[in-house]
């Protein structure tokens, strides 16, 4: 067996005092946990080590205060959604490799944790959602996740929805659109709001969206006389 050199070791022993704070997290102490019997093992520990940055042991209060808030970011993080799961670990490996975030990061440390603490973890279905001026579609993706995308409009007037990562933890449940907001959008904008199509006959333009999208989302859908009736007073033609 082709044993690990003595070269070998005493690097792998100036790389771990270099990246003391690296490796003073339940992530890479399993890195020496394990002896080496082979030197493949060994370069393989050496290739490891290197990736990790070398990070000064820092005691500054600034610096405790947001090893405690990653601490129990990580101890939570397994129970959030998996958009926000995967920024968690994002977050968590950079404060592991570099002994810091940046200041647009560090609040999303204490957001994410409180998303746990308030029970407000579980992923909203799929459906249309109100997020401010935007309709925002969640959808399930070909790989079984949840996926989010926009409503957006071209410079020349046509509507299509245009994905956009990041949205999911900031959608709730009540933010859920109604019927009432999809046919006011639809009205106005002649659009309907869930397959981005124009509204083309007078059913469809009546109720602010179509046949196919309002048995899918369980909106109501006029009758032909419902419809006339309803197109009637607008123009003006009979009183309310």
């Amino acid at each position: 067996m082709n044993t690990p050199s003595i070269k070998q070791l005493q690097f792998i022993k100036s790389l771990c005092a270099q990246r003391t704070q690296a490796l003073a997290t339940e992530r890479w102490a399993h890195l020496l946990a394990s002896p080496l019997e082979t030197s493949k093992q060994a370069s393989n520990l050496i290739g490891t080590l290197m990736n990790q940055v070398p990070v000064d042991v820092d005691e500054s209060p600034e610096y405790l205060a947001l090893k405690a808030q990653v601490d129990g970011l990580r101890a939570v993080m397994a129970t959030l959604p998996s958009g926000d799961r995967d920024f968690a670990e994002s977050l968590v490996l950079q404060f592991d490799r570099k002994g810091r975030l940046s200041e647009n990061q560090v609040p999303h440390v204490a957001r994410l944790t409180e998303r746990v603490a308030t029970g407000s973890t579980g992923e909203v279905p799929a459906g249309l959602y109100r997020l401010g001026d935007d309709i925002v579609k969640v959808y399930i993706t070909q790989n079984n996740r949840l996926g989010t995308k926009v409503l957006t409009f071209t410079d020349e007037g046509k509507a299509s929805f245009v994905y956009r990562s990041g949205l999911m933890s900031r959608l709730r449940a009540d933010m859920r659109l109604t019927a009432d907001e999809a046919r006011a959008f639809g009205r106005q904008h002649s659009i309907c709001c869930n397959c981005a199509q124009a509204l083309d006959d007078d059913r469809s333009i009546a109720a602010g969206y179509g046949p196919t999208c309002a048995q899918k989302n369980g909106w109501k859908y006029p009758s032909q006389a419902e419809a006339a009736a309803i197109l009637q007073r607008e123009r003006g033609l009979v009183t309310a």
